[in-house]
């Protein structure tokens, strides 16, 4: 009886192990897809090397970059590879988390503010006569490269500034563009000579902009320019 039972579980054994033989394999562990990351630096097609980069904003044609030395509106098609494959993965990813929201949004047309720069004891002066123009977003990279004379493309809208330094203009809608404005002026001890790149994008409202001492271009960085 005790071998009749021994020959039964051998038996029953034997019949086991292809079973266990056929069990699948455990999945390995998927490995996570790497977030992408924005690089430090981001070389432009012209030569540039922007340092230091961080979103300030994503657009659909282009993205708001602040880097050392200010802040620009920099086209995906001016941003050279790899980095330009690098900076579509992290503005993709951004999107998909919920980070970036690239639909249009309606904006006023209306676009007015003040024009002023600050004397030696500090006061406020408003400069009347300027001319304020609303660039065409894609002419503003042409500012960046070593050209000292350019010619823009025609501007979407111009204003001139009265006698408390205020202007007022209507912009088409719809339209991505910058804010450009020249100045000269006696402060002082001297001649004063003053040049404003400013992207709307980077404007919270549109009805209170102010073009001051603080955000003038440096004076070896200042154009010649004209339009179209």
């Amino acid at each position: 009886m005790r071998t009749k039972l021994l020959r039964l579980v051998l038996i029953m054994a034997g019949l086991s192990l292809p079973l266990l033989a056929d069990a699948p394999a455990s999945a390995p562990t998927p490995t996570p897809t790497p977030v992408p990351t924005m690089p430090p630096n981001i070389k432009l097609t012209n030569g540039a090397v922007l340092h230091n980069v961080s979103v300030v904003r994503w657009l659909r044609e282009s993205v708001t970059l602040r880097h050392t030395g200010g802040a620009d509106t920099i086209y995906y098609n001016y941003i050279a590879e790899p980095d330009r494959t690098t900076v579509l993965a992290v503005r993709d990813d951004a999107i998909k988390n919920g980070k970036a929201d690239l639909s249009p949004k309606r904006a006023s047309n209306l676009v007015k503010g003040t024009v002023s720069v600050s004397s030696d004891e500090g006061a406020d002066i408003p400069l009347s006569g300027v001319t304020v123009y609303a660039v065409p977003i894609d002419a503003l990279n042409m500012l960046s490269t070593n050209a000292t004379r350019l010619r823009l493309p025609k501007p979407l809208a111009t204003a001139v500034t009265g006698p408390e330094g205020q202007f007022s203009m209507t912009v088409p809608a719809g339209e991505d563009f910058f804010i450009f404005a020249k100045a000269t002026k006696f402060v002082g001890q001297g001649w004063q000579h003053y040049e404003w790149r400013v992207p709307i994008s980077q404007v919270a409202d549109r009805q209170s902009l102010t073009l001051s001492g603080a955000g003038v271009v440096p004076l070896a960085e200042q154009k010649a320019v004209s339009f179209d």
